[in-house]
């Protein structure tokens, strides 16, 4: 017998949680650092996979919440999340490990 916190509601739920509250995250970090940092020319890479990776996030929940009919996208969807997130944060962090 199966807990019941393994079930499938409650695993949604948390993924969806926790998914809202990484969403929200990402959100405030990039307006503080465009409200902080601006657009600088040297960090253009970071800039354009930072607005890339809200933009396909914003459409990978517009996807699951509103049913778009592109459900067969979820998975390339969210390997892109991720891999924007990557270049995003690898962008950013290539001055403090250098």
């Amino acid at each position: 017998m199966r807990p019941p916190f393994l079930g499938a509601r409650p695993a949604s739920t948390a993924h969806r949680s926790v998914g809202d509250a990484i969403a929200l995250l990402l959100v405030v970090v990039g307006v503080t650092c465009v409200s902080v940092y601006g657009f600088d020319d040297d960090e253009t890479v970071h800039a354009i996979a930072g607005t890339a990776l809200l933009a396909i996030l914003t459409l990978k929940v517009a996807v699951v919440r509103r049913g778009l009919g592109l459900g067969r996208a979820l998975p390339l969807l969210g390997i892109s999340v991720f891999t924007l997130l990557a270049v995003t944060w690898a962008t950013s962090a290539r001055a403090f490990l250098s």
